[in-house]
């Protein structure tokens, strides 16, 4: 179960020292030792180190708390972006993305379609992400 609360950056720096990016939010999170920081740490790759304040990002709670308050975060499945248009439009193959497009471009509503992937070996991410915004 995932518990995704969003949170806006309010600072975020790379500490080469030891190699992470240390983000500070503007609100709290509690660890599995009970402890409530306003800041988490993550890896230093991407898409952890290529956040900057304002951005919005997701934290899921649940997995959270079983984390000390020092460890690296080092997944997007922990952490991520959030979206900017609000809700996904869930979809399975790529004709139900070209026909989810379409009914949005037909009733002038906003549409995303983002799909992330990170590769648990290597760590290499991928995104894509089909939008279609009818004020821009």
């Amino acid at each position: 179960m995932t518990n995704w609360k969003a949170f806006r950056i309010d600072s975020a720096e790379t500490w080469y020292q030891y190699d992470c990016v240390r983000i500070v939010l503007n609100g709290t999170v509690n660890f599995w030792d009970s402890s409530n920081e306003s800041r988490i740490f993550c890896v230093n790759r991407y898409p952890f180190n290529t956040w900057e304040k304002g951005d919005i990002i997701e934290i899921d709670l649940d997995e959270l708390k079983y984390w000390d308050n020092m460890d690296d975060i080092n997944s997007v499945s922990m952490v991520r972006r959030a979206t900017t248009t609000g809700a996904l439009v869930a979809v399975s193959s790529s004709v139900e993305v070209q026909q989810a497009l379409r009914r949005a471009q037909l009733s002038g509503e906003r549409f995303e379609y983002r799909i992330e992937k990170t590769d648990p070996w290597t760590g290499d991410y991928r995104c894509e992400t089909v939008a279609y915004d009818p004020r821009r």
